[in-house]
């Protein structure tokens, strides 16, 4: 029975043990009600049974996968799960977290969820907290799980990364040894501890300590492939947890690649460091080979240490005061540059250079050995020498004769010997006297020194003149003058050259004998005691007397004379004759007599007497020696007894006497004796005796009958035969007709034929009517006798018929006669000679003369040459215009040759000599004008110094003019040239990083390059350089300079090397501009939208750009994470670089800078970064909330609208969700539901 309320309400309770065994289920309760008034009425109701199946709590193990709940998970907030085992709605479910309820839903399957929020999570303390859940059915059972603990770690570490490198930099010393990135974890234990270095992307597992810290290894290797540039670094610790935090992203520089290349530019302009440069400041220059500030640039010199002014262009400048110059030593020496860059690294490089800082010490060796200088010394090329008192390469001497005098400079080699060559005559023209010698010595600093006092020599250019007067008196010495002393003496001019120092030398047949010099040098005397004067040492016959003068300074001249050396007794021998047998008969005298005999040491002509019984009888020397002679028969007249004695006196008066003959005189002969006479003196007929028509053929006779007939007969073809009467005085005498007396020989015969005694005599007889030929040779070898010839004596010769030998020639000049004999010429002719003096050529006259020489044989045939030669002693004068040689012969004006021009005589020979070319002779005209164009090719053989031009002319008659010097100071420098060593840019390619450091332009100057500059005149601007004492140069253009509007793609210059004495060499000097349309990094793509997804970074991926301003052999790289990746460039200017898997996996989440450097062939480097969103390891998540609060949408929520669905995300923030519900997915493309 149910009690009722009030109000109506019922109640029945029922006992438990009734209900226990209702089945689990559905039940049907039914309740009948009955009024007060009985009205009965009844209601029926759904009962679930819930009383046997309880929920089951239980939670999920072990919480949030590992019992540990981190950070990331807190954030996320956590959806714990699990099954109620009981079906139906009605159930509820809440979770117990350390106290505190958080409700969740139950489906009707069971299924719970409970979200637990994130704000509760998060403030959750590092600590072990408790958990457990609840479930109650629809029926009210409850449940509630075991407690579960659960540790939450929500504070997350704090990683760190300490400077790297420990100054944020990597240098490239630190990069050749392992280093170690080291920081701390931001934990106090390792365990379950992980560290990731990200370089630029790159993850790198470091080690954990067990104190939390953290170290990094890198390898030398590895550092040594970072690429130059800004790097960023981040650490990422993952705690035990799970806890994920990165440091924020730091820095690092990586300097490796670029690095100083100091240069130092040659030091003090040559290399050379001179005194007068070490008493001054001196300015270092050069460059770091990089860019940028923070450099730092020390220069040691000596033993000073000094900081550099550098700019951020790599230009560093250093004013050097003396007193650190006066630290460095002499002799070579470095100059040592240091530079540091702002990372650390530190390049050097040394400069050398020689300090000369003592004077030369110049001496001279003895001038040209003796102190003096001759002509023929002038004449010839002059070597001076002597030591500069230095030592190395590059000396100079100078060397100057007198005031104003030329300068000449020499040859040193290594050591300091110098050499200076004077060219032949450079000095014929200082005049005689003496002469200072300026000698300076340079080094190849430029320190100089100038010997004091100067030295000196004396000049002997004017040569010394002597004479001989006639040698013994008149030219002869005979036996007798040979026993006194005998003195030969001639004049002498000796000019500047003192007596002392001058010598007189008399050379008689190749004995020298030396001649004593007045005081007054003005005359010269020779005794010669008798026992010099004999034959051994003065000869025999004729002798030259040569006399030689030798001045001071060794020049000569000389005078030759001629003498007569007899010294030799003459001897006369007589041959057997009428007179030999001591009586001279009857017949003897009736006869014509030849007395005949020979002579020695007489000459040809001499005169021989011929004296018989006193009575003197003259005839001459033969060529031979021989002499004869013919008495007529009226010389025999009156002979009275006595003897025959020839003598005679040689030319020197030596006498000669035969040895005497007696003899007595006997006329009355009783013997008839027939006799004919000579014929023509010598029975040897010529022209001239058969001019007459007749021939008189005469005789004698005794003891013959006066008035007796005699035949005469004359043999011939037909003989002549002829009557005659001997004279009552016994003579006879018939006229022959000259026709009978041809060429030949005849035979005359005399015959007395009537009466008693007969008698007939013969006579032999020679006919000759033939002339002699007789030629006379050249004089003076052309005829024409010039000065030099006439002032030596000359040989007047020619040739003869060989039946004359042993004749005389006779030979008039210029009203003197002269005689030479016919003799054989030893290839079977004959030939004739006689010397004519000087002194009678010095008396002939001007222009013509005439030889006349005549020649008769012994039948008295004659002929005569007359011989006409011109006598031309006048010594030609010849001038050079000096205009027309020019004061400089450089390798400018060499182009066209020389014009030499001047003049001389008419029609003359004039010879040009320059320098030491070969002689060139050309003929002057009418007007005596001459020019001589010396070409180009000719000119070249000069050798450079002060040179002569030696012009001398030549007359018709061989005259030779005193030569005219003129100088000519030759300058081609043959061997100068200039060589680039280093070209703008490097490479004669400039580009635009190039363009912003100071380009030094250097050359190496060959050849006599002794004050040579070097110019160039770029786009309007004059560049200029000295060149050093070591031949170098160098030009700095200053980066300003390429700023110019006016450059285009190229830029071509003449390099123009002038030396002082104006050659030139130019030198075509080509640059390639690279400073404009550098490489444009375009259209940029990493990995195709700029986005690394989890899948793209499973395989090969590429970059990808395009180059605008493309040039063929442009090159791209792109640097990513830590490598750097070569790309290929198309023609078109596309240009793709494939970056491999693994490096793609390797990159960290986040954005990581991709590089890319473009570098076009003339080293034009661009870069440009772009960014890449790395996503490959953070994936996002997504969590629903339970959906209505209980996952069950009811009615009156979908009344009741308002719903809202929610959840949280990772990794997606800012992007935007969908949110399907209900969608299914159909043919047509789905629908809502």
């Amino acid at each position: 029975m149910a009690a009722w309320g009030a109000n109506g309400d019922w109640s029945i309770p029922v006992a438990g043990h009734l209900l226990d065994v209702l089945a689990d289920g559905k039940a049907t309760i039914t309740v009948t009600a009955t009024d007060t008034y009985g009205n009965i009425g009844s209601a029926t109701g759904q009962l679930d049974v819930l009383a046997h199946l309880e929920p089951t709590a239980t939670l999920t193990l072990p919480l949030f996968g590992d019992n540990v709940l981190n950070n990331a998970e807190a954030l996320l907030g956590q959806t714990l799960t699990g099954n109620s085992g009981l079906l139906g709605a009605g159930q509820t479910v809440y979770i117990t977290l350390d106290g505190t309820k958080y409700v969740g839903a139950v489906d009707a399957n069971g299924n719970w969820t409970v979200q637990l929020p994130s704000n509760v999570l998060s403030a959750l303390s590092d600590s072990s907290h408790t958990l457990s859940v609840t479930l109650t059915d629809r029926a009210g059972n409850t449940e509630t799980s075991s407690s579960a603990n659960f540790t939450a770690k929500i504070t997350l570490p704090i990683p760190t990364l300490d400077t790297p490198f420990g100054d944020g930099i990597l240098n490239f010393v630190d990069a050749q040894t392992a280093t170690t990135l080291h920081g701390l974890s931001g934990l106090a234990t390792n365990v379950g501890v992980s560290v990731i270095v990200n370089i630029n992307g790159t993850p790198v597992t470091a080690t954990v300590n067990p104190n939390g810290s953290w170290t990094l290894p890198l390898d030398a290797p590895t550092l040594q492939g970072l690429p130059d540039g800004i790097w960023s670094l981040s650490v990422t610790v993952k705690d035990a947890a799970g806890n994920v935090v990165t440091s924020p992203t730091q820095t690092a520089e990586v300097l490796t690649h670029v690095l100083p290349l100091p240069t130092i530019n040659l030091p003090f302009g040559n290399g050379l460091l001179s005194i007068a440069e070490a008493g001054a400041s001196q300015i270092l220059t050069g460059s770091t080979g990089i860019t940028g500030a923070g450099q730092i640039v020390k220069v040691t010199i000596g033993t000073q240490t000094l900081n550099a002014v550098v700019t951020t262009d790599g230009q560093w400048t250093l004013s050097v005061l003396p007193n650190a110059l006066a630290t460095v030593t002499n002799g070579p020496g470095i100059i040592h540059v240091e530079v540091t860059d702002h990372a650390g690294n530190v390049g050097s490089v040394n400069g050398s250079f020689t300090a000369s800082l003592n004077l030369p010490v110049p001496t001279i060796n003895p001038l040209f050995s003796d102190g003096f200088l001759n002509i023929s010394e002038a004449n010839d090329t002059l070597t001076l020498t002597g030591k500069t008192g230095s030592v190395g390469p590059n000396q100079v001497v100078k060397l100057s004769i007198d005031i104003d005098g030329v300068t000449y400079t020499g040859v040193v080699d290594g050591s300091g010997n110098w050499t200076v060559t004077l060219p032949p005559k450079a000095l014929l023209g200082i005049g005689n006297g003496e002469h200072e010698i300026t000698l300076t010595a340079q080094d190849a600093a430029g320190n100089s020194a100038t010997i004091t006092p100067a030295p000196s020599f004396v000049a002997y250019l004017t040569p010394p003149s002597v004479t001989l007067d006639t040698p013994f008196v008149d030219g002869a010495l005979s036996i007798s003058e040979s026993a006194s002393t005998q003195t030969l003496h001639g004049s002498l001019t000796l000019n500047n050259s003192s007596v002392a120092g001058s010598v007189v030398t008399v050379t008689i047949n190749n004995h020298d004998f030396t001649a004593t010099i007045d005081p007054s040098g003005n005359s010269w005397t020779l005794s010669l005691s008798p026992g010099q004067l004999t034959t051994a040492n003065l000869g025999s016959g004729l002798q030259d007397i040569k006399v030689t003068v030798t001045d001071e300074g060794l020049n000569t001249n000389s005078s030759t004379g001629q003498a007569l050396i007899a010294l030799t007794q003459p001897t006369i021998t007589v041959n057997s004759n009428f007179i030999t047998d001591g009586v001279i008969d009857y017949a003897d005298l009736h006869a014509s007599q030849t007395i005949t005999g020979s002579s020695t040491g007489l000459s040809v002509g001499q005169n021989i007497t011929i004296n018989i019984g006193g009575k003197p009888f003259t005839t001459t020397v033969n060529g031979d020696g021989s002499w004869s002679y013919t008495l007529k028969i009226t010389d025999l007249v009156d002979i009275p007894n006595g003897s025959l004695v020839v003598t005679a006196t040689d030319a020197a008066g030596n006498p000669a006497a035969s040895l005497p003959t007696t003899y007595i005189v006997d006329p009355l002969s009783a013997v008839p004796v027939l006799t004919i006479d000579p014929i023509s003196v010598d029975n040897l007929l010529g022209t001239s005796d058969l001019i007459s028509g007749t021939v008189i053929v005469s005789g004698h006779s005794s003891g013959l009958s006066p008035l007796s007939t005699l035949q005469v007969t004359v043999s011939g073809a037909p003989p002549f035969t002829i009557p005659v009467v001997i004279g009552l005085d016994g003579s006879w005498q018939v006229n022959v007709p000259s026709g009978t007396f041809t060429e030949g020989s005849h035979t005359v015969t005399a015959a007395v034929t009537l009466g008693v005694p007969q008698l007939t005599t013969n006579l032999g007889i020679n006919v000759d009517l033939t002339a002699p030929t007789l030629t006379v040779n050249a004089f003076a070898g052309n005829d024409i006798l010039n000065a030099s010839e006439a002032a030596v004596p000359q040989t007047l010769s020619g040739t003869a018929s060989v039946t004359e030998i042993g004749q005389n020639v006779l030979i008039t000049l210029n009203s003197k006669n002269y005689s030479a004999a016919v003799v054989s010429d030893g290839a079977g002719g004959a030939k004739w000679s006689v010397i004519i003096p000087v002194s009678d050529m010095a008396a002939l006259g001007q222009n013509g003369s005439t030889i006349v020489a005549k020649l008769a044989d012994k039948a008295g045939n004659s002929v005569e040459v007359d011989h006409p030669i011109l006598v031309d002693t006048t010594i030609p004068l010849v001038s050079i215009n000096p205009i027309s040689v020019g004061g400089l012969l450089n390798s400018v004006n060499i182009g066209l040759g020389i014009l030499l021009n001047g003049s001389a005589e008419p029609n003359s020979s004039v010879t040009i000599k320059v320098g030491t070319l070969a002689g060139v002779t050309v003929q002057t005209d009418n007007l005596g004008q001459w020019s001589l164009n010396v070409p180009k090719v000719d000119l070249q053989g000069l050798t450079d110094g002060p040179q002569v031009i030696t012009v001398t002319s030549t007359d018709s008659a061989g005259n030779v003019s005193v030569p005219v010097n003129v100088g000519l100071n030759v300058a081609l420098n043959q061997g100068f040239g200039d060589t680039l060593n280093t070209l703008i840019g490097g490479n004669g390619v400039l580009n635009l990083a190039e363009s912003l450091l100071t380009q030094v332009l250097t050359g190496t100057v060959s050849g006599n390059y002794t004050g040579a500059k070097v110019s160039a005149t770029i786009l309007g601007q004059l560049f200029t350089a000295d060149v050093g004492n070591n031949g170098k140069w160098s030009i700095n253009i200053d980066p300003s300079f390429w700023l110019s509007s006016a450059l285009g793609k190229t830029l071509d210059f003449d390099l123009v090397l002038t030396d002082p004495n104006g050659n030139i060499v130019h030198t075509p000097v080509h640059v390639d501009l690279a400073l404009t349309d550098l490489p444009l990094i375009q259209n940029v793509v990493a990995i195709g939208d700029g986005f690394l997804n989890q899948l793209e970074s499973t395989a090969n991926n590429v970059v990808t750009g395009t180059l605008g301003n493309m040039v063929a052999g442009t090159t791209v790289d792109v640097q990513l994470g830590i490598g750097t990746f070569h790309a290929t460039v198309n023609a078109n200017g596309t240009w793709s670089a494939t970056i491999p898997q693994n490096v793609l996996a390797g990159l960290q989440d986040g954005s990581v800078k991709v590089v890319i450097i473009a570098t076009d062939p003339a080293g034009n480097v661009v870069t440009s970064n772009t960014n890449l969103s790395v996503i490959t390891h953070n994936l996002p998540t997504l969590v629903l909330d339970p959906l209505f609060g209980d996952g069950v949408l009811s009615l009156t929520e979908a009344l009741a609208g308002g719903l809202s669905i929610g959840g949280s995300t990772s990794g997606m923030v800012g992007q935007t969700l969908q949110v399907l519900i209900g969608w299914i997915s159909g043919g047509d493309g789905g629908r809502g539901c």
